[in-house]
């Protein structure tokens, strides 16, 4: 590599985060973009100047290089060229364990898979801390929609006089979101809002809540008997 390639790939590697990598553009879709060549060539710069940073005795030949990069790209074409570079920076600071002046394929190969296991450890993470916000937004909408409902429950009374076209059309919006809700909540938590507005009609003594008492009826059966097909029967 030329000085103004090292200066810009080492730039580049400084401001790698394994998020940003997990996010990166796969070897697959770089191969198809740029020329499976063009990747082998980076990749192999790649290789060369981790092996200039530990100052190796002996340093993988250029068959050596060529072959292991050859190998990631046939067997991990679904991670990314970041994946690769951040792998090569964790293994300049002896996240995998010291390198005692022997630099080849298997120790690539090993520290790739070392590194694997912590973007895999990350997404796990990603995924738990995505199913948890989606969880806590449920709950939300959820607390939002009950709370609206019953401040607003008087001007929704059936028993009172009849609504007018504004009150009608809010009551319409919020019928709407809360059927939209339903599918992001638990068996239990419809089980339990079922119960809330039926308590809530006995407490008025009014039909203003059977259109949602209805619709978690009908979402309640439609998740049984989606757990009663997939149930294998004989």
């Amino acid at each position: 590599m030329q000085n103004r390639d090292v200066m810009g790939y080492t730039v580049a590697e400084r401001s790698l985060t394994l998020d940003k990598a997990i996010n990166g553009n796969t070897l697959t879709s770089l191969v198809k973009q740029h020329g499976e060549q063009n990747i082998i060539k980076a990749m192999y710069g790649a290789l060369a100047l981790v092996q200039e940073y530990f100052n190796l005795t002996t340093s993988m030949t250029e068959s050596q290089t060529v072959q292991t990069v050859s190998m990631i790209l046939d067997g991990y074409p679904a991670e990314t060229m970041e994946d690769f570079i951040l792998c090569l920076k964790n293994a300049k600071y002896n996240e995998y364990g010291k390198l005692y002046n022997r630099m080849d394929g298997q120790v690539v190969m090993e520290w790739f898979q070392k590194y694997l296991g912590q973007k895999y450890e990350r997404l796990e993470q990603i995924k738990h801390n995505q199913k948890y916000q989606a969880m806590q937004d449920s709950e939300a909408a959820f607390s939002g929609i009950s709370n609206t409902l019953l401040i607003t429950q008087k001007a929704f009374n059936f028993g009172h006089a009849t609504k007018d076209r504004i009150q009608r059309v809010t009551y319409e919006k919020h019928l709407k979101l809360f059927k939209e809700t339903l599918s992001g909540l638990s068996l239990p938590s419809l089980k339990g809002l079922l119960e809330e507005y039926k308590n809530e009609n006995d407490r008025y003594n009014t039909p203003q809540f059977d259109e949602y008492i209805l619709a978690l009826k009908q979402e309640i059966t439609s998740r049984n008997e989606a757990t009663h097909d997939a149930l294998p029967h004989n």
